[in-house]
């Protein structure tokens, strides 16, 4: 799955799940909420927060914003949407907040603030 990550094109929520398409018909990844399955919770949905818009600022890259919308799956997951391009990034251990990497993406975020590094460029964010 790691290996997909920079052709995660759209997302979707439906029927409680949350469905990630892969371009040129690459595939669907589909996940389902956290300790349920399809025929023992039809009616459930994924848990999530969001989407949540956060200012950013990098040295020498300006302004910037981006969303950020968290899954609680398993392992978390979080769709970060920057100049209309979204990725996803599983959660991974931090010592404080709740840190996700996925392909060419690092999200770090904690009390209110986070850092982002998105194909090599570190902004630091605030949220909205």
């Amino acid at each position: 799955m790691v290996k997909d990550w920079e052709f995660v094109r759209s997302y979707t929520l439906k029927d409680g799940y949350l469905f990630l398409a892969l371009m040129a018909d690459g595939g669907i990844y589909e996940f389902e909420p956290l300790g349920g399955s399809k025929a023992a919770a039809p009616n459930s949905r994924v848990a999530s927060t969001g989407p949540i818009e956060y200012e950013c600022m990098g040295a020498g890259a300006g302004n910037d914003t981006i969303m950020a919308t968290f899954y609680k799956t398993a392992p978390a997951l979080v769709l970060v949407e920057r100049a209309n391009r979204t990725r996803p990034a599983f959660q991974v251990p931090a010592a404080s907040g709740a840190k996700y990497e996925g392909q060419d993406l690092m999200f770090w975020d904690a009390r209110g603030e986070a850092l982002l590094t998105w194909s090599a460029v570190e902004l630091k964010c605030k949220r909205r």
